[in-house]
């Protein structure tokens, strides 16, 4: 009866971990690494380069960190997950990066600036109103009851028969 016992225990706390594992693992965020990011990056990289006060042979060194972020926005999958800014983002880049090829450093600065709001304004649209506020959904009862019977088990567990398996 005893074994039985710490089975079941035993069981239902690794359930009871999937259940609480479960959710984070389908929650997850938006790729802080995705197409967005990188362009954000190689244009960083070309206004740091641009911003050094080096004479204008350093400056044409920020056209590889451009080419790079105009190949990113050229791609079709950052055409299709941002249709509305991809146009916007090619035509600037290619503004940018003339202006440094004709070493007019503060026009491609404030070209690569525009770019940047650009983004960050895309990167800050509001979030539409979940469904079901968070925390009221139809699952978020069963998950707290799942967990406080879970935290119950292991303290039966480990006050009553001071070990977790019978091992």
């Amino acid at each position: 009866m005893k074994s039985t016992f710490r089975q079941l225990c035993s069981v239902f706390l690794v359930v009871s971990l999937l259940l609480q594992v479960a959710p984070l693992a389908m929650a997850q965020a938006g790729k802080p690494a995705g197409p967005l990011a990188a362009v954000y990056n190689e244009l960083l990289e070309a206004r740091r380069i641009l911003g050094e006060d080096a004479g204008a042979k350093q400056s044409q060194s920020a056209v590889p960190a451009l080419d790079r972020a105009k190949r990113l926005v050229n791609e079709r999958s950052f055409a299709k997950e941002f249709p509305c800014l991809a146009p916007d983002l090619r035509k600037g880049v290619e503004q940018a990066r003339l202006k440094v090829l004709w070493n007019d450093r503060n026009e491609a600065i404030v070209i690569i600036n525009r770019l940047l709001g650009l983004i960050d304004g895309m990167a800050k649209k509001p979030v539409p109103p979940p469904q079901n506020p968070c925390g009221n959904g139809p699952g978020a009862g069963t998950m707290l009851g799942a967990t406080l019977l879970a935290g119950m088990g292991a303290l039966i567990l480990l006050f009553f028969t001071g070990q977790v398996s019978h091992r």
